[in-house]
């Protein structure tokens, strides 16, 4: 993970370079009237970031040339769209170092889940936890779906669910810090 937190120091520019291999990149944008107007990311970062090895990036602020993003064939996922690019104020803070980002707390050695819907910090010791909640939730949707498409009530089709896989796991609950 690298992590962009605003503040003097080094260009932007060679941001990317601090990534590793098989990384995300999070860039933590601070927010202001000139954040809001303008964007951080863009496809010449997403090309260099493609060619260190990056596995995706999670920007709390803008991207641009959304088109270009998604031919890159890198995951972007940002908190909005500016055609703007980065202006000055686009200064490295720290690489691979804890951040707070949407108001979650975000360490190096953490696992990001992440897609269209939003992105999910897990904690390493918490990793094996949330594997086996989630792969419940997805066989309990499976059935539940499947009930429904052939005509079950939600009442009926939850009950089909807990019958074949029994109660939701008892650890599944929030996750918090």
């Amino acid at each position: 993970m690298c992590t962009y937190g605003g503040g003097l120091g080094q260009s932007l520019k060679p941001f990317v370079e601090y990534n590793e291999p098989g990384k995300i990149m999070i860039i933590e944008t601070p927010q202001s009237k000139s954040t809001q107007v303008s964007s951080c990311w863009g496809a010449i970062e997403s090309a260099r970031a493609k060619a260190r090895g990056a596995e995706g990036v999670i920007v709390s602020g803008n991207a641009r040339q959304v088109d270009q993003l998604q031919e890159a064939g890198l995951p972007v996922l940002s908190r909005g769209i500016a055609a703007l690019g980065p202006r000055e104020y686009m200064r490295l803070g720290s690489a691979n170092h804890m951040i707070v980002i949407g108001g979650q707390r975000v360490d190096p050695d953490d696992v990001l889940i992440a897609d269209d819907d939003g992105v999910v910090v897990v904690r390493q010791q918490d990793l094996s936890e949330v594997i086996e909640s989630c792969e419940y939730g997805v066989k309990h949707d499976e059935v539940v779906l499947q009930a429904i498409a052939e005509g079950a009530t939600m009442k009926e089709a939850w009950r089909r669910a807990y019958d074949l896989l029994g109660p939701p796991l008892e650890h599944a609950r929030p996750f918090r810090r």
